[in-house]
C-alpha cells in the first residue's frame, strides 16, 4: 500500500490542505516536522479514518476531529488516494457532524457518508457508496484490520526502546495483544481455578469427615482415647461399634414388642367389660324413661282430640275466610252508594251556578264588541308609526356611529405619531450594529489566537514539572556519584595498601633466603649486614591483592559508566531547559500584543494570565453578542413597526370614508321622517303607547272569549258527569244485591256443618279453634314425637335385654390400675429403645457420610496431583518459571529477533546480535523473555540494559522493524511501501541522535519509504526531504513539502 495524495477539509487544524506523497518518493527517508500540537499525528488519523472509518486511536472519536473554526455550512471530509497491487483507490469520507440545515434555519446532525472508487490503468472499474461495503472491500484489499494497520504503518519507536529493556512480564503484556495469546493465559487461569476448586473440595471433604467424627456418640472404654486415633482408626472403631449396637438394638425391639402385646391384651379385657357395663346402664335408663312416658298417656290422648279438631277447622278455613271477604265487599258497596248519592247532589249545585255565569256573560257582549272595533283601528295605524320610529332609530344609530368614527380616527392619528417616533429611535440604535460586529469579530479572533497559546502554556507547565523531576533525580544521582567516588577511593586505597604490603612481604621472603656472597636482588650487594626481619602478622596473599584490585576496577568501571550516564542526562537536561526557556520567550512575545506581561513571570503565572485574558474576552464576546442580538431584534421590530404603520394608514382611509357615508345617510333619513309625520293623524307619534293600548284591548277581548269558552266546557262536563254518576249508581246497587244473596247461602251451609260436628255451641268453639290454628304444626309434632319415642324405647329395651341377659355390672378400678402400670413399663422401654435407635441411626448416617467422603478423597488424590503438576507447568510455577503462554511468546520473540538481527547487523556493522537470555531469573517476572546482546568487540553476551542511548536506539529500531514485518507476514504477506516512526528522538543526546541517523540512512528499505514524525531540530537539519507543518493561528495549520 503506497499513499499518493491526502486531501483534508476542515479536519483537525487543516482547513483546505492537500498532501502529495509522490513528492516524498525522492528519498527513502523523510521527516514530518512541526511544533507540538500543530497536527503531525492528525495526518495519520486522517489516513486511518479514510481506510477504516475510525481514527488511529480509541481515545478520541473521529467526530471530535472536526475543525473548531469550521463554519456551520462547511463540510468536514477526507479524500485519500493510494495504490496497491497495480490498482489505484480513491476514498472520500465524511464523519458524523453537525451543520446548518439545507432548508430553513437551525442545525441538524448529518450521518457519516463515504465513497470508494477503484481504478485500473486509469480507468474507473468500480464505485461503492455504502459504508459497510466500503469497509469490507478495503479490509479485503489490504488484508489487515485497523489495529494491525496502526501497528505496522506507525511504529512507536519510543515504546520499543522501553520494550527492549522491559521485564519478561511487561514484554508478555505487550506481545499478548499483538499475537493474541490471551487464550493461553485464560487456559492457565482456568486450570488454576479448576485446581483451586478441586483442592477446596478435598478440604471440604476432609473437614466434613472431621466434623462427622466429632458428632459421633462413642461407647468405648475409658482406656481408649478417641482424639488420639487417626481418622481411619476411628472409622474402623465406629464400624465395630455400630455392629455391636445393632445386635443390642434388635434385642431391645423384641422386648418392647412383648410389653406392648401384654398391654393390648389387658386393655382389650377392660374395654369389653366397660362395654357390658355401659349396655346395662343404658337399659336401666330406657326402662325409667318408658315408665315416665306411660304416665303421660291420658294427656296425650286429649292432645290427639284437639289436633283432630284443629285439622277439621283448618280444612274449612277457606269457607270462613270467604264469608269474611263477602261481608267486606258488601260494606264497600254500601259505602260506594252513599258516595255516589253525594256526588250527584254536588253536580246539581254546580249546574245551577253555571247557569248564572251564562246570564252574566250575555250582558257583557255589547262592551266586548266596542273593544274589538277600537282594536281594528289601532292595528291599521301601527305600520306607519312603526316605520316612523325605525327611521328615528336608524338616524340615532348613524349619528352615534359618526361620533365613534371621529374618536377612532383621532386614536389612529395618535398611534401613527407614536410609531413614527419609535421607528426613528430604532434606526438611530441600529447605527451601532456594524461597530459591534467588528468588535465581536476582533474578540473572536483574539480568543482563537489565545486558545493555542493557552494549550502551549499547559504543555510548558508539564515540561517544566518533568524537568523539575529530572533535576531532582540528577541531584540525587550526583550525591550517589559522590558516595560512589568515596567508596571507589577507599577501595583504591585498600588495594594500594595491600599491594604495598604484598611487595614488602615478597622482599622479606627474599631477604630471609639470602646467603653470604649471593648478590641482593634489590641492591646487588654481596654483603647483607642487616637483612629485613619477617613477621607472620604482615603476610598478604597474592589472591587478596587480586581480589582488592578486582573490587577497585569493578567500582571504577561502574563509577565511570554512572558518571557518563549522568553527564549525558545533564547535557540533555540543559538542552531541554534551554528549549523550555526559548519556548517561554516565544509565548511571551505572542502574549505581549494582548496584555502587558513581566518578562520574568513564571510559566504557571503566565498560564493564569492567558486563561484570564481568554475568560475576559469570552465574557466580552457574550456581552457584545447580547447587544448584537438586541439590535437584530430591533431590526425585526422595525419591520413590525412598518407593518403597523401601513395598517394604520389603511384604517385612517377607511374611517374617513365611513364618515362621508354616514353624513349622506343622516340627510336622507331626516327627509324620510318628515314625509312620514305628514301622513299620520295628529297626536299619534308614540308606538309604545299604541302597542300598550293594543295589548290591553287584546287581553280584555281574550279574557271575555276565554270566559265564554270555559263556561261552555264546564256545562258540557257537568252534563257528562251527571250521566256517568247515574250509571254508576245503578251498577253498584246490582252488585250489592248479588253479594248479599251469596253471603246468606254460604253462611247457612257453614252453620249446618258446625252444628253437625260441635252441637249447638259450634260457632263459639269454631272461633276458638280458628285462633289456635297457628299451634297446629307444633301440636302435631309434639304428638308425633311422643308416639315415636314410646315406640323407640320399647324396641331398645327389647334389644338390650337380649344382649345383657343375666349379666351384672363389674368394678374396673383394680384392672385399670394394673393397665397403667403396664403402660408405664412399656413407655419406658419404648422411650429407651427410641433413644438407642435414634443414636444408632444418627451414627450410621454420619458413618455413611464419613465413608463416602473418605472414598471421594481417595478417588480425588491422583487427579489432584496430576492437576497440580499441570497447573504449575502451564502457569510457570515450576523450576523453569516458564508459563505456556510465555513459552509460545518466546518462540514468537525468537522469530522476531531473527529478523531484527538482520537489520541490527547492517545498522551496527555486524557488531551486535540479539538473543533470548537462556538462564532462569530470580523470579517468574524476569524469566523467559529477557533479551541479551552479543557484542563482537568483546566476544561475549551482556544485558541490553548496558547499551548506550545510541546503541539502544538502533537495537529498538531493528526490533520495531522486525515486529512490523512479522505482523505483515501473519496478515497475508501484505506489502506496506511507506512506514512512519513516531517520535522517540527527543530523549536522545546529540551523539546518540547521530548514531540513530546513521542507522536510518543505512537501512535497506527495498523501495520502502520511512517517515519520521518528530519536532527535534537536529533531524530537521540533517533530513533534506521534509513535510513541514506550520501553525498559522486560530487553531489552523498548513503543510509544505521541502525537497532538494
Amino acid at each position: 500500500m503506497k499513499p499518493i495524495t491526502l486531501k483534508l477539509t476542515n479536519f483537525g487544524p487543516y482547513e483546505h490542505e492537500v498532501i502529495d506523497f509522490t513528492k516524498l518518493d525522492t528519498a527513502a527517508l523523510f521527516l514530518i516536522s512541526g511544533p507540538t500540537g500543530s497536527g503531525k499525528t492528525t495526518i495519520f488519523d486522517a489516513i486511518t479514518f479514510a481506510l477504516y472509518g475510525v481514527g488511529a486511536s480509541d481515545d478520541r472519536p473521529v467526530e471530535e476531529l472536526r475543525s473548531d473554526f469550521a463554519d456551520l455550512e462547511a463540510k468536514t471530509a477526507v479524500d485519500f488516494e493510494f495504490s496497491h497491487q497495480g490498482k489505484n483507490y480513491l476514498i472520500h469520507r465524511e464523519p458524523k457532524q453537525v451543520r446548518s440545515k439545507k432548508r430553513g434555519s437551525g442545525t441538524k446532525e448529518y450521518p457519516a457518508v463515504g465513497k470508494l472508487k477503484v481504478f485500473d490503468n486509469g480507468n474507473e472499474i468500480d464505485e461503492i457508496t455504502k459504508l459497510q461495503k466500503i469497509n469490507l472491500t478495503l479490509e479485503s484489499v489490504l488484508q489487515i484490520n485497523r489495529r494491525q494497520f496502526t501497528q505496522i504503518v506507525l511504529l512507536p519507536q519510543g515504546e520499543f526502546r522501553r520494550f527492549l529493556v522491559a521485564s519478561s512480564a511487561d514484554k508478555e503484556t505487550v506481545l499478548r495483544h499483538i499475537f493474541k495469546t490471551i487464550g493461553y493465559q485464560k487456559w492457565g487461569e482456568a486450570i488454576k481455578e479448576r485446581l483451586k476448586g478441586a483442592s477446596q473440595k478435598a478440604k471440604q471433604w476432609q473437614l466434613a469427615i472431621e466434623q462427622g467424627l466429632s458428632r459421633i456418640k462413642w461407647h468405648q472404654p475409658e482406656t481408649i482415647e478417641i482424639s488420639k486415633l487417626t481418622n481411619e482408626q476411628q472409622i474402623e472403631l465406629l464400624k465395630h461399634q455400630q455392629s455391636a449396637a445393632k445386635i443390642v438394638l434388635d434385642d431391645h425391639e423384641k422386648q418392647v414388642q412383648n410389653q406392648q402385646t401384654q398391654v393390648a391384651q389387658v386393655q382389650q379385657e377392660i374395654e369389653n367389660t366397660q362395654k357390658i357395663n355401659t349396655q346395662i346402664s343404658e337399659l336401666n335408663k330406657y326402662q325409667e324413661r318408658l315408665t315416665h312416658l306411660k304416665a303421660k298417656r291420658s294427656a296425650m290422648e286429649a292432645l290427639g282430640h284437639l289436633v283432630a279438631d284443629l285439622e277439621w277447622t283448618n280444612q274449612h278455613l277457606a269457607d270462613q275466610q270467604r264469608l269474611v271477604e263477602l261481608n267486606g265487599q258488601i260494606n264497600n258497596y254500601e259505602a260506594k252508594l252513599n258516595e255516589i248519592h253525594q256526588k250527584i247532589a254536588e253536580q246539581q249545585l254546580v249546574s245551577s251556578q253555571l247557569q248564572k255565569q251564562s246570564d252574566h256573560l250575555i250582558s257583557l257582549a255589547s262592551e266586548n264588541q266596542i273593544r274589538m272595533d277600537r282594536l281594528s283601528v289601532d292595528k291599521h295605524q301601527r305600520p306607519e308609526l312603526e316605520r316612523y320610529q325605525q327611521k328615528q332609530a336608524q338616524l340615532a344609530q348613524i349619528v352615534k356611529q359618526h361620533a365613534e368614527t371621529e374618536v377612532q380616527l383621532n386614536d389612529c392619528n395618535a398611534k401613527r405619531d407614536r410609531l413614527d417616533q419609535q421607528l426613528q429611535f430604532n434606526v438611530q440604535q441600529l447605527d451601532q450594529l456594524p461597530v459591534l460586529k467588528d468588535e465581536l469579530n476582533e474578540l473572536k479572533h483574539q480568543v482563537d489566537q489565545l486558545t493555542p497559546v493557552k494549550k502551549r502554556c499547559n504543555d510548558l507547565i508539564t515540561q517544566s514539572n518533568d524537568l523539575n523531576m529530572i533535576n531532582k533525580q540528577l541531584t540525587q544521582d550526583r550525591q550517589l556519584i559522590t558516595d560512589h567516588k568515596q567508596t571507589t577511593k577507599a577501595l583504591k586505597a585498600d588495594y594500594e595498601r595491600l599491594n604495598d604490603e604484598f611487595i614488602k612481604n615478597q622482599i622479606l621472603i627474599l631477604a630471609s633466603q639470602l646467603k653470604p656472597g649471593t648478590p641482593c636482588p634489590v641492591c646487588g650487594s654481596h654483603e647483607h649486614p642487616m637483612p629485613a626481619k619477617f613477621s607472620s602478622e604482615q603476610v598478604i596473599s597474592e589472591a587478596a591483592v587480586k581480589s582488592a584490585d578486582q573490587n577497585y576496577q569493578k567500582a571504577a568501571k561502574e563509577l565511570a559508566k554512572f558518571t557518563s550516564r549522568i553527564n549525558e542526562q545533564t547535557i540533555q537536561f540543559t538542552k531541554q531547559s534551554d528549549d523550555l526557556k526559548k519556548q517561554r520567550m516565544e509565548l511571551l512575545a505572542e502574549i505581549t500584543p494582548f496584555t502587558t506581561v513581566d518578562q520574568f513571570v513564571s510559566i504557571q503565572n503566565l498560564a493564569g494570565i492567558v486563561d484570564k485574558e481568554v475568560t475576559k474576552r469570552v465574557a466580552q464576546i457574550d456581552e457584545v453578542n447580547q447587544q448584537v442580538q438586541r439590535l437584530n431584534q430591533l431590526m425585526v421590530d422595525n419591520e413590525h413597526l412598518h407593518s403597523k404603520i401601513t395598517k394604520l394608514d389603511g384604517q385612517q382611509s377607511d374611517l374617513r370614508q365611513v364618515q362621508n357615508d354616514s353624513s349622506i345617510q343622516m340627510h336622507g333619513l331626516k327627509t324620510q321622517i318628515s314625509d312620514i309625520l305628514a301622513g299620520l293623524p295628529s297626536g299619534i307619534n308614540d308606538i309604545t303607547a299604541l302597542d300598550a293600548e293594543i295589548d290591553s284591548l287584546t287581553n280584555q277581548i281574550n279574557q271575555y272569549q276565554t270566559a265564554v269558552d270555559k263556561l261552555k266546557a264546564d256545562q258540557s262536563n257537568n252534563r257528562e258527569l251527571m250521566s256517568s254518576l247515574n250509571a254508576q249508581l245503578e251498577t253498584t246497587q246490582e252488585d250489592l244485591n248479588a253479594n248479599q244473596d251469596d253471603y246468606q247461602q254460604k253462611f247457612k251451609r257453614l252453620a249446618d256443618l258446625l252444628k253437625t260436628r260441635f252441637t249447638d255451641d259450634g260457632w263459639d268453639y269454631f272461633t276458638k279453634l280458628l285462633a289456635r290454628l297457628n299451634e297446629l304444626a307444633q301440636l302435631q309434632s309434639q304428638l308425633a314425637e311422643y308416639q315415636d319415642e314410646l315406640k323407640l324405647l320399647e324396641n331398645n329395651i327389647t334389644t338390650y335385654q337380649k344382649i345383657v341377659g343375666n349379666q351384672q355390672a363389674r368394678d374396673l378400678t383394680a384392672a385399670k390400675q394394673h393397665l397403667g402400670e403396664l403402660k408405664q413399663q412399656a413407655s419406658a422401654l419404648a422411650k429407651q429403645f427410641q433413644a438407642d435407635r435414634d443414636e444408632f441411626k444418627l451414627n450410621d448416617a454420619t458413618m455413611s457420610e464419613i465413608i463416602n467422603n473418605n472414598r471421594r478423597i481417595g478417588n480425588q488424590a491422583q487427579k489432584l496431583n496430576e492437576l497440580t503438576l499441570l497447573s504449575e507447568t502451564v502457569n510457570g510455577k515450576g523450576d523453569a518459571k516458564l508459563s505456556l503462554e510465555r513459552y509460545v511468546l518466546r518462540a514468537q520473540l525468537v522469530a522476531i529477533l531473527g529478523i531484527a538481527n538482520s537489520y541490527l547487523s547492517n545498522l551496527s556493522s555486524s557488531r551486535y546480535q540479539l538473543k533470548l537470555h537462556d538462564g532462569v531469573g530470580s523470579n517468574q517476572s524476569d524469566t523467559g523473555l529477557e533479551i541479551d546482546v552479543y557484542d563482537d568487540n568483546v566476544g561475549q553476551y551482556r544485558s541490553v540494559h548496558t547499551l548506550s542511548g545510541g546503541e539502544s536506539f538502533i537495537a529498538a529500531l531493528s526490533l520495531a522493524l522486525a515486529l512490523g514485518e512479522v505482523i505483515q507476514n501473519e496478515s497475508g504477506g501484505i506489502n506496506i511501501d511507506t512506514l512512519f516512526i513516531d517520535e522517540g528522538f527527543g530523549s536522545l543526546d546529540r551523539d546518540s541522535l547521530q548514531t540513530a541517523m546513521d542507522a536510518l540512512e543505512n537501512i535497506e528499505s527495498s523501495n520502502r519509504t520511512i517517515g519520521i514524525i518528530s519536532h527535534v531540530m537536529m533531524l530537521q537539519e540533517q533530513i533534506p526531504v521534509q513535510l513541514k507543518i506550520t501553525p498559522i493561528g486560530q487553531g489552523r495549520s498548513r503543510t509544505n513539502i521541502v525537497a532538494p
